[in-house]
Formats: structure tokens, sequence, C-alpha cells
């Protein structure tokens, strides 16, 4: 390992101090670091900064310091590089760092002698067609896609395909597509179920469906799954049905990156051809992760 990326959290690393104390640590071992361009001048380092591309090109490895938001965004940024990730958890719940904020040292010791290993993660590709016409290329997500409505009491009439087959018509604040690492985000809140991440498969999941039978269903990684907004809408304070799309209707990945929707548009989403590909050093597993920070520590 000769070139190490670092991408803090600005919020999440106050004044940069721990960015800091990496840099010196990583320097006395003779091991070059690049920085984000944003970052540079606020520690005073313009010579290790750089652009973000070259960041993600360039880097054996990235280290990622913040909480889960941050190790997101890289992620989705290094996919296309195909370069690992160290999650150091600096926020408060951290599910998807592999070590806390004391333990990121040793951690990176351990990389540098080998002592590791990379763990792959799916990812998705989503992309939305209107009036017949694919708007751009394709968006990626580590955790999910989430078609939602806005602020308006109004509830999304959302009709689901698999492989082009109909499966059905949920009348909801919005759905969940998510990936086996996004399982225990947004899709566990809205009563979805948990999927270990060594798994290849996609959840859908409804999000305050009005109906008494809307549940969560998984499929495989070869599926196609296609949302298509309908024209109608159910307007709760006057009980009655609309036709038209309820306001402010988005495409949301990773809960980070928003894109407004339309009437009639079609959103396909499926496996990406991309990995996340998140380092390992310690013999915490899965189900460790989640007592730990899910169960509450519970045996």
């Amino acid at each position: 390992m000769k070139i190490i990326g670092l991408v803090p959290n600005l919020k999440k690393d106050i004044d940069l101090q721990h960015t800091r104390s990496l840099i010196q640590w990583l320097e006395q071992k003779k091991i070059q670091v690049k920085i984000p361009q944003t970052i540079g001048g606020i520690l005073g380092r313009i010579d290790l900064e750089c652009s973000i591309e070259l960041l993600y090109q360039q880097a054996d490895f990235l280290v990622a310091l913040g909480g889960d938001g941050t190790i997101l965004s890289t992620a989705r940024q290094a996919a296309p590089f195909s370069k690992p990730i160290l999650g150091v958890n600096l926020g408060k719940l951290g599910f998807l760092a592999e070590v806390e904020k004391t333990a990121s040292f040793t951690a990176l010791e351990q990389i540098l002698q080998g002592h590791y290993t990379i763990e792959k993660r799916m990812m998705l590709d989503a992309i939305i067609i209107s009036q017949n016409k694919i708007l751009s290329d394709p968006f990626i997500a580590l955790n999910d896609a989430v078609i939602t409505r806005g602020s308006f009491s109004r509830m999304a009439d959302l009709y689901i395909y698999v492989n082009n087959e109909f499966v059905n018509r949920f009348s909801a604040d919005g759905i969940i597509i998510s990936t086996p690492t996004g399982s225990t985000g947004y899709n566990l809140s809205a009563g979805g179920p948990i999927i270990h991440p060594s798994t290849e498969a996609m959840v859908i999941t409804p999000i305050c469906s009005h109906s008494l039978y809307a549940r969560s269903f998984v499929v495989s990684q070869q599926d196609i799954v296609t949302i298509h907004i309908g024209g109608q809408y159910i307007d709760q304070e006057n009980n009655k049905i609309e036709e038209e799309i309820p306001h402010e209707m988005m495409l949301t990945l990773d809960g980070q990156l928003g894109y407004s929707l339309q009437r009639e548009d079609k959103i396909v989403i499926q496996k990406s051809s991309y990995y996340t590909h998140l380092i390992k050093t310690t013999e915490q597993n899965f189900y460790d992760i989640v007592r730990k920070k899910i169960v509450g520590g519970r045996k």
C-alpha cells in the first residue's frame, strides 16, 4: 500500500483533528496521503490535495472518516474504481463502519501489514424513464433507492413490476428497494426484513401502505424491478381519489441524492455491475454488529 486517500466529514471530525493525526502517523511510516481539494486548504496541506477523480484513481484504498453517510457517499464515488474502503466511525450509530475512532490506528497498521480481508457488497443501478426517454446514466446506490411522496397528506399510486410481470399496486407514502446492506436502514424502519450482506438480492418494502396485507418481498439479484408512478393519489383529508400525481414525488438514493419525478414516470432498478469493497480488520461478524448497534447489546 503506497497511497492512502482520506475522506473526512467536516461535521464529524471537528477541526479535522483526527485527520491531522492520521496524516502525521501515515507520513511517519512513509505512506503517501491524498485528500480532497476542499480539505487541503483547511489543513494547510495543499500539497496533499487532489481532485475527487484523481483521489479515487490513485489511492490504493480509502479511509472514510465520519458516520454511515460518509461511507455511503464514499462508496458511490469509489465503486467505479473498485477501491476498498475502511470505515472509521466518528458519528453515532456507524453501522457500516469497521472500527471506532480509537481503533483506527490499529486497523491501519493491520492493513499495512496485510492482515485484512475485503467484503464485497452488492449495489443498485436506478434509471428514470420519463415520456419513454431515459433521463440519464444509471444512478448507483449501496443502501437503497426510495420513491416517496412529499410533505402533503396524499398517498402515491405505485405499480410494481418484476421482470415486466405485474406484482401489485400500492397506495402508500412510497416504496423502498433495498440491498442486503441497506436492509438494516430505512427498510428495517418500515418493517422490512434484515438480510445478511453476503446475500445478493433486493427487498421491496412499501412505506405506510393503505392495506392490511402489504408486506415486504424479496427478489433475486437477476431480477429487474420497475416502479410505475400512476396518475392517481388518495387524498386522505377529503377521503377521495384524485387524478393527479402528489406534489414533490422524489427518487432518493442512499438518503443523499434526490431527483424529482413526474406523473407516469417509471423507475427501473436492478443489481449494479459495481460493488462496494469494505475492508475488514476485526473478528466481529454481521450478527455481532446487529446485536450491538440495533438490538442494543441484548444477548
